[in-house]
């Protein structure tokens, strides 16, 4: 099968001679001489960094062991982690010196568990019995054990051949390919994660759908002109709620397909993606079955979803003439107040607008009842509308991260509610809840 092979569709360089993002290469360490052991010399830091992130992806209880190891390599003199769940694959580079000849899998909780709990140390000296040197025929030593010293610390781990781990995934055709500044995806994963579905039947709603639009219809973009401004949009839902986030198209994404990144991906990436060692970029592979994104010495490539995303265009209100505006924080403060009184199993609140304030209410039949009201710019008919206050309460999050007005298009009590920020380019749909 031609095409783009996983190992590596993105260029992984060779990492500098001094430290990048935080991970610290060694310092004034020795050359390995050949010896008969194959042997890897690696930084500490840097390594149990890539195992953490190792194990964001690999599966630790499935009938298939080596789902449960991460497998170490060597490649131009310094060592590639690789973890897989069959679907989703991630590999990072470490630097360090490594024998050539280098190549195991082990059990990943077990190596985390040994760089947490030993005792401090520089560097990591590993190494394989001589068996395992020919470790691609016949004569592959399946049982063989691996040698881990940390300090003053030893300890072998069982090992499973690498010629039993997974193969790298394939491009089938020439990918699209395209970059993007790491927060802004960041960003379009924090605001919508939380609506995809987890209904196993409805298997083409368990992720984001990542696609290019050219409708600005809900964009909310002055400078967008009735739909002739492309940009980039990750929707999810989950029947009961849609949230949608727009982001500025990037060159060589203009001709890429709407893809559904699954949702175990887009959580895996949510928390790479955020922190003291995120990506300033990343770069995106992608054709219409696998999605690859690398940055500094780390890769991820997962399957996409095998399905069609609903046509939520054509679900949109479009006749919501009832505007209210709100106060994000004082409509948080008050929603999370009158809940109090909500049973677990029905978080149901009330909303009626009328004569420019909104009023929350919450009945329990088995606690009681309490209401509160808040002022709101509102200039139209009474109307009552019921929410899952839940819902409601994640919707003011993503609408509003920083605060600030949240607006409410409504038509109807049984009718979609559109919810959206100031500017932030983040959309959303609740439906009603009768009350």
């Amino acid at each position: 099968m031609g095409g783009d092979a996983l190992s590596p569709p993105i260029n992984i360089p060779p990492p500098a001679p001094h430290a990048t993002n935080g991970e610290h290469t060694m310092k004034n360490e020795p050359k390995i001489a050949a010896t008969a052991t194959p042997i890897a010399v690696i930084d500490r830091a840097a390594f149990s960094a890539a195992v953490e992130k190792i194990k964001l992806v690999t599966v630790t209880r499935d009938i298939i062991p080596i789902l449960a190891n991460v497998k170490l390599a060597a490649e131009a003199g310094d060592l590639v982690l690789t973890g897989t769940d069959i679907s989703m694959d991630i590999r990072i580079r470490v630097p360090g010196e490594v024998d050539s000849r280098f190549s195991t899998t082990v059990p990943v909780s077990l190596l985390a568990s040994m760089c947490s709990k030993s005792p401090k140390s520089d560097r990591i000296v590993m190494s394989l019995p001589a068996a395992q040197e020919d470790n691609t025929g016949d004569n592959a030593s399946e049982a063989a054990s691996a040698r881990f010293e940390f300090g003053k610390a030893v300890f072998w781990l069982q090992t499973i051949s690498p010629t039993d781990f997974p193969e790298a995934k394939t491009f089938k055709a020439k990918p699209h390919r395209f970059a993007l500044p790491g927060s802004t995806l960041w960003n379009a994963f924090d605001a919508v994660k939380a609506a995809i579905s987890t209904e196993e039947t409805r298997y083409y709603l368990n992720g984001v759908y990542f696609h290019l639009a050219s409708d600005a219809t809900y964009r909310y973009d002055d400078d967008a002109e009735g739909g002739k401004s492309l940009f980039l949009r990750a929707t999810a839902t989950d029947g009961h709620r849609l949230y949608s986030q727009t982001m500025s198209a990037a060159k060589g994404s203009l001709k890429m397909p709407g893809v559904i990144i699954p949702s175990k991906a887009v959580n895996v990436l949510h928390k790479l993606l955020k922190g003291k060692f995120a990506p300033r970029q990343v770069d995106i592979k992608m054709d219409e079955e696998l999605f690859v994104i690398g940055w500094d010495n780390v890769q991820i490539a997962t399957k996409l979803v095998d399905g069609e995303f609903p046509d939520y265009g054509r679900v949109m209100p479009t006749g919501n003439d009832k505007v209210a505006t709100l106060d994000a924080k004082d409509l948080n403060d008050t929603l999370q107040a009158v809940t109090v009184i909500a049973s677990e199993r029905g978080r149901a609140v009330k909303a009626v607008f009328e004569g420019g304030k909104c009023t929350l209410s919450v009945n329990n039949p088995d606690t009681g009842a309490a209401s509160s009201d808040l002022g709101c710019d509102y200039e139209g008919e009474r109307i009552e509308i019921g929410f899952n206050a839940d819902y409601l309460t994640s919707m003011i999050a993503n609408a509003c991260p920083a605060g600030g007005d949240i607006v409410f298009q409504m038509a109807s009590a049984s009718d979609p509610i559109l919810i959206r920020g100031e500017e932030n380019g983040w959309l959303g749909v609740l439906m009603p809840m009768r009350v």
